[in-house]
């Protein structure tokens, strides 16, 4: 076997392996949900509500190893691979203290990756909102750039 064909051959075998372990992890967290009675999602192919992340911040979400991935008004759906640690029900009961329903789903860790990684979109939008005016960090930039004394102020006022 030439060389070239053995490397694609090893490249193959390890994305097949790599597949069958995601499998068995796969199946071992389902088989977590199915011993708590509580439904399985895998967040590879599961929506990410973004917005619905942003309750927790990343460092937290990370320690408690959840993913707020849904709200809907009080309701929140919660996905995690640790269901019964303390870091986890301090920050479940934490929201619930915040007011919210909270519908727990256990996942794998590699689909709570996959949700943490949706916390690069939200540090990378940085909008902020006040009433009906929107400002990008893009356009504080340019005006800053622009307003280098108090009369420059007072034409980029008016």
């Amino acid at each position: 076997m030439t060389e070239p064909r053995a490397s694609s051959r090893e490249a193959e075998l390890e994305k097949k392996l790599q597949e069958l372990q995601n499998e068995s992890r796969q199946r071992a967290s389902q088989d977590v949900a199915n011993s708590l009675g509580l439904p399985f999602a895998d967040l590879n192919t599961t929506p990410i509500d973004v917005e619905a992340l942003e309750l927790l911040d990343e460092k937290t979400a990370r320690r408690a190893h959840i993913a707020v991935i849904y709200r809907n008004g009080t309701g929140l759906i919660v996905a995690t691979s640790t269901p019964n640690t303390p870091e986890t029900d301090t920050t479940l009961q934490e929201l619930q203290k915040r007011g919210f329903e909270i519908k727990t789903i256990i996942t794998t860790n590699e689909g709570l990756e996959r949700a943490w990684k949706q916390y690069a979109q939200i540090k990378s939008i940085e909008t902020f909102e006040v009433g009906a005016i929107e400002i990008r960090d893009e356009d504080l930039d340019e005006l800053r750039g622009k307003i280098t004394s108090l009369d420059a102020l007072k034409d980029q006022v008016v």
